[in-house]
């Protein structure tokens, strides 16, 4: 097991797994009937569970929460060639530590932007009634945008290495 688990880097223990457990913590306590440590007795199956459901709350963040915020221009974020320009400039590596950081909150922005959301929604009927087909639905759809946005960010990386 320890094979498995070293070659995980902590960066994303500290953006999934810690959100992921907190999240299931804060939704067994604030949302009747939503505990998702019951799923196991195992606890090697509840780690990547509760894994998953931070890789989950990760793209959510990236992908709802940042735009949003953007929107909202409660944050200015410079665009992505100037990141990776600096990025690139940056030998302390104190940039990526810092992007680190700004990832880890958005994801807790999230976490208890997605209780509040179960907490004040009237839909449980019919989210509990579908819940499976809702699931994978939002998925697909959560993964298919966030691998879109990924190859982005990769293509847009080769474009700034191979101009330099």
């Amino acid at each position: 097991m320890e094979k498995i688990i070293s070659p995980i880097p902590v960066y994303n223990l500290l953006t999934n797994l810690i959100p992921g457990t907190v999240l299931a913590a804060l939704l067994k306590f604030c949302v009747e009937g939503c505990d998702i440590f019951s799923l196991t007795n195992n606890i090697w199956i509840l780690a990547v569970i509760l894994y998953f459901l931070g890789i989950i709350n990760s793209r959510i963040s990236s992908l709802v929460f940042e735009p949003l915020i953007k929107m909202l221009k409660i944050v200015k974020f410079v665009p992505h060639k100037d990141f990776t320009d600096a990025e690139l400039k940056d030998t302390s590596g104190k940039l990526t530590q810092l992007s680190r950081m700004n990832n880890e909150y958005r994801s807790y922005i999230s976490v208890f932007s997605i209780v509040l959301i179960f907490l004040f929604s009237n839909i449980k009927n019919f989210i509990t009634d579908n819940i499976c087909w809702i699931i994978l639905c939002l998925g697909v759809l959560l993964f298919l945008c966030a691998y879109r946005k990924q190859v982005s960010y990769i293509t847009s990386r080769i474009s700034r290495l191979n101009n330099q």
